[in-house]
């Protein structure tokens, strides 16, 4: 009882002479050792904390280390909240926010989970908005929980420890600074074998197919895939698979049994949720989320209540299953499994924002997702889930397969993206959908300081939406041997690894793309363009070249430690267009390091290109020939302190990510996509703060 007070009360007010802001509660964990006590169990699990058993002196060493670990946890976000368009009123979007959270540990397993919140005012007792000033203006729209009240502490920026996300139950609230209790989480089935939980090893592309089921009865799955050996202290091949399709045969909530359901998400680190509407009304949409998680689970995940509709985990991450079903600590190794980020086609022929097969016009609707590894892997997975009772595998793509279409294929950070393209077709071009991506992420880059060539990632892809078969690529020139696949178009300065995505744009507006933009990890800006009035093959009408060497403060300078400035995020792409002068694209990226934003050393800065080759690709000479030329610092005006200067001449500016009081660089970077509206940039910026 006494756990339980500290755990729920405020422990910081004015009455005890010192009061802070929000509840500062006070949370129990206990350790039974050479002994396992009712009383000692009830205190932590009461206290919010949780209970050890030890044995010996190590047993005892080890619990005291996860305690300490479990409290320097942090629950956080990186990604940006799902919000979901009205399907029925395209000019607005609806005021749910879905937020996908973890908390890191020193483990495999990271405790993960997606929350519903809602943005909207708040409001009085009579259910009008709050007019905090009385001039008739309701306050602005806050973030708010399932009760109405205000989610967000001010002082920290995270959810409060008394708000309640939707979908939580009373017995898990309030949940809002807890990322593993309430949630999508809370609402996996208590019940295992109503659980539809899926892999891709048989011979039907359907999931729902018993021979993709991700269960013990499927003989299919064998110990070597799950990296079974046989060794003392290992799960058996069933335990494995119970506790993989969500039994909790380790009694983790230590409630006595290990036949209940496991209510437990990994970790959401870089992968943002996207959601479908499939039909109902606006009153009562029925959408459907889909999110990823290190587990190396796809969930797919009713928003009416939280519940998991199916969940589908790629035959390659299998073998991680033992790893994070024992969970040792393994000296902060984090296991990461399906962490990309997820692309949708959505065809809805009549647009009515139902998804119907067939429509009343006879037309079948589908939707597509699309999605990667990022840091798990080499791989693309495409699914069909317009029905999602069963969801079917539509392609995948195995990045690093010597002498296959995708070796030079690296880490699948880029993110893919859909579009249509022009291709020939007998004497003519027709549509094609297409997947876009680039070539991902080469390892080697987080222990790179000075500009290296990558011997992966190195590319560029445009593959068929519905198939995965490949239709057109670009990487560098100098092959490593004969066997590997031609590109068709070859680069000889496409050096290093390309995990952005990639800027598709259709500049004519004709519906079909015909320009693309992407930056790498050498600092190197790429312009292609696709020419869609030529009846001819993509290897002939797609043309492209390096157009900004950004590491460059000079064309015959040699970049060095400082200057390793990268690209992870696409450039954000306008018009501008400026009276009695040429109209330009402007090209926005930043530079910063994702893999170590904690990184002082290099001095990255933001940077704004004038691209007047606004339709047609660049040319020069005499015949003029289609030429790309590469921009350099030097062709570019430096605006950092907006001090007098000239852009007679200049092809662009850039600002320097420095300190402006001291003009020492502390490492403040970009590390996300810029936007560029109404004649303005905008971009965020992260600068490490030195640890206390």
């Amino acid at each position: 009882e006494l756990s339980e007070l500290m755990y729920k009360s405020d422990n910081a007010t004015s009455a005890l002479g010192n009061d802070i802001a929000n509840t500062q509660n006070i949370i129990t964990y206990t350790i039974g050792f050479t002994s396992d006590q009712d009383l000692l169990k009830s205190a932590a699990l009461k206290g919010g904390g949780k209970y050890y058993t030890a044995n010996d002196a190590t047993e005892l060493s080890n619990a005291f280390t996860k305690i300490i670990t479990e409290i320097q946890a942090v629950n956080t976000t990186f990604t940006a909240p799902a919000v979901s368009v009205n399907a029925f009123n395209r000019v607005t979007h609806r005021k749910e926010l879905y937020f996908t959270l973890f908390k890191p540990a020193a483990t495999p397993h990271w405790d993960g989970n997606v929350k519903r919140f809602e943005l909207d005012y708040v409001r009085d007792g009579s259910g009008n908005p709050v007019d905090s000033n009385g001039d008739g203006t309701p306050d602005p729209p806050e973030i708010l929980d399932a009760n109405g009240d205000p989610a967000v502490d001010p002082n920290t920026g995270f959810f409060k420890s008394t708000a309640t996300s939707y979908w939580t139950d009373s017995a898990d609230a309030p949940d809002g600074d807890q990322t593993e209790k309430g949630g999508a989480a809370s609402k996996l089935p208590e019940t295992p074998s109503d659980r539809k939980v899926y892999t891709d090893l048989g011979s039907s592309d359907d999931l729902s197919d018993s021979t993709n089921a991700l269960s013990e009865s499927n003989a299919l799955i064998t110990d070597a895939m799950l990296g079974l050996t046989g060794a003392a202290g290992e799960p058996t091949h069933d335990d494995l698979l119970k506790w993989a399709r969500g039994v909790d045969v380790q009694d983790a909530d230590e409630d006595g049994s290990t036949t209940d359901g496991r209510h437990v998400m990994g970790d959401p680190l870089h992968s943002r949720p996207v959601l479908v509407t499939y039909g109902g009304t606006d009153a009562a949409p029925d959408i459907t989320m889909f999110t990823m998680t290190n587990d190396g689970y796809l969930h797919a995940i009713d928003v009416d209540n939280g519940t998991e509709v199916f969940s589908f985990v790629p035959k390659e991450l299998l073998g991680n299953l033992k790893t994070l079903y024992e969970n040792v600590a393994n000296g902060n190794i984090h296991n990461y499994g399906l962490d990309g980020g997820i692309e949708t086609w959505v065809q809805d022929y009549n647009g009515n924002g139902q998804i119907e097969t067939p429509d009343s016009d006879g037309n079948y609707d589908h939707v597509y997702i699309y999605f990667g590894q990022r840091r798990g892997g080499k791989n693309y997975y495409a699914l069909d889930v317009t029905d999602r009772s069963a969801p079917k595998l539509l392609w995948h793509i195995q990045g690093g397969v010597a002498n296959g279409d995708f070796e030079e294929l690296g880490d699948t950070w880029s993110e893919p993206k859909y579009h249509r393209i022009k291709v020939k077709s007998g004497s003519d071009l027709v549509g094609k959908d297409v997947i876009i991506f680039g070539g991902g992420y080469d390892p080697q880059e987080d222990t790179t300081t000075t500009r290296t060539p990558d011997g992966q990632g190195r590319a560029i892809y445009i593959v068929d939406a519905v198939t995965g078969d490949l239709l057109w690529w670009a990487a560098k020139a100098s092959r490593e041997s004969p066997e590997n696949p031609v590109p068709d178009l070859e680069l000889a300065d496409m050096d290093y690894s390309i995990p952005s995505a990639v800027r598709v744009l259709d500049v004519n507006t004709d519906g079909y793309a015909d320009r693309m933009y992407v930056g790498d990890t050498g600092g190197q800006l790429w312009r292609f363009d696709i020419d869609n009035s030529t009846v001819d093959t993509l290897a002939n009408r797609i043309t492209g070249g390096r157009v900004a060497d950004l590491q460059k403060t000079s064309a015959s300078a040699t970049p060095g430690t400082a200057d390793n400035r990268r690209f992870f995020y696409p450039p954000d792409v306008a018009l501008v267009r400026v009276p009695d002068a040429a109209d330009y694209l402007s090209i926005a990226i930043g530079s910063g390091n994702r893999a170590h934003p904690l990184n002082t050393t290099v001095e990255d800065r933001f940077y704004v290109l004038e691209d007047y080759d606004v339709i047609d690709p660049p040319k020069s000479g005499s015949p003029p020939a289609i030429t790309y030329s590469t921009l350099d610092e030097s062709n570019l005006v430096d605006r950092t302190d907006l001090g007098a200067t000239t852009f007679a001449g200049a092809k662009g500016w850039y600002i320097k990510l420095n300190n402006v009081e001291t003009g020492a660089y502390e490492g403040e970077k970009v590390l996300a996509e810029a936007l560029t509206f109404a004649g303005q940039v905008l971009f965020t910026t992260f600068t490490p703060v030195a640890s206390s």
